[in-house]
């Protein structure tokens, strides 16, 4: 486990980066919540083969940011929307199954996402799709437990009961995640 980029903010965990870096077939990067530091992204794209498709519907303009060099702009694709529950183009939502969808894939090696309360509504609607009798479920050798389309995930959650996120119902979410595979291997309480 390695951590790329910048101590408090915009720095992230990634685990098996060297994976990325011998990979000769170019890894699928997603990114939400870009914001004004490309920290993570240009780390990532200038120690590996990895194409990124970075998503922000708040960022002015319609790029990443300056720490994305010329040269990694080949492998670096911008859209201003966001990640939420359900496809809403006049508000710039997307479903990240419909970017997946939009963009021709099938699988995403690394989604980081920091989208501030909508990555819960995001991933649950994902692995709504995906689970067995959704429309996205993939093949896979235990079909009550179809393969989640994600290698790993790395995620700021907000919850707040506001929202309708209690502690049982985030507990609830978690453990389907668990179901598909996925395992915490670092957290980080931000007050």
């Amino acid at each position: 486990m390695e951590r790329l980029e910048r101590i408090r903010e915009g720095g992230w965990w990634i685990c098996g980066i060297s994976r990325f870096i011998e990979k000769k077939k170019p890894c699928v990067v997603y990114s939400f919540g870009v914001g004004n530091d490309s920290s993570f992204e240009a780390e990532i794209l200038g120690r590996t083969k990895c194409e990124i498709w970075g998503y922000d519907q708040h960022v002015p303009g319609f790029n990443f940011g300056e720490e994305i060099t010329e040269e990694m702009r080949a492998r670096a694709h911008f859209e201003r929307n966001g990640a939420n529950s359900a496809t809403d183009d006049a508000n710039r939502l997307v479903t990240i199954q419909d970017m997946m969808k939009r963009n021709g894939h099938d699988y995403i090696d690394i989604l980081k996402t920091d989208i501030e309360y909508s990555e819960y509504n995001a991933l649950s609607s994902l692995n709504g799709y995906t689970l067995p009798g959704g429309a996205g479920a993939l093949p896979s050798p235990d079909p009550l437990k179809p393969e989640f389309p994600i290698g790993q995930i790395l995620v700021e959650m907000h919850i707040f009961e506001w929202q309708g996120i209690t502690a049982s119902v985030y507990l609830d979410w978690w453990e389907s995640m668990e179901f598909r595979g996925l395992r915490a291997l670092h957290e980080k309480l931000i007050q």
